[in-house]
């Protein structure tokens, strides 16, 4: 496999790093002692398992910030595939779902999708 480009390691850090601060935060609501041990010994192995593949990428973090369209770059696309997150089947996991209900949310959703998109191609056009 080749290595990844500095570009592609950014993002992987980036990715790893929101893993990372997801854990934190189920490890945080998970202190309550009524909750069993088993949870926060899988979350501590979640979180070794986390450490040792940003240790076996040895990727280190730039020297230098990255620059302000390439962090807006990233906050489109992380919002674009938490949007792709709206589907009809996550939905349903959370209870009944009228199918009409959720055709025009899809579509209102898919107007955003679009939105987004036409963003993203601006800014990469743009450099």
């Amino acid at each position: 496999m080749e290595p990844l480009n500095p570009y592609q390691q950014r993002y992987l850090l980036s990715i790893l790093s929101q893993v990372g601060q997801h854990l934190d935060s189920a490890e945080r609501l998970l202190q309550d002692p009524a909750e069993p041990a088993v949870m926060a010994e899988g979350l501590r192995h979640l979180r070794d398992e986390l450490n040792v593949l940003r240790d076996d990428l040895a990727i280190q973090p730039a020297d230098e910030a990255p620059s302000p369209r390439w962090q807006a770059l990233t906050n489109l696309e992380f919002a674009s595939v938490e949007l792709q997150e709206l589907s009809y089947s996550k939905l349903r996991g959370y209870g009944e779902l009228d199918a009409q209900a959720y055709q025009q949310l899809k579509s209102r959703i898919d107007r955003l999708q679009e939105g987004l998109a036409r963003q993203l191609q601006a800014l990469r056009d743009s450099r």
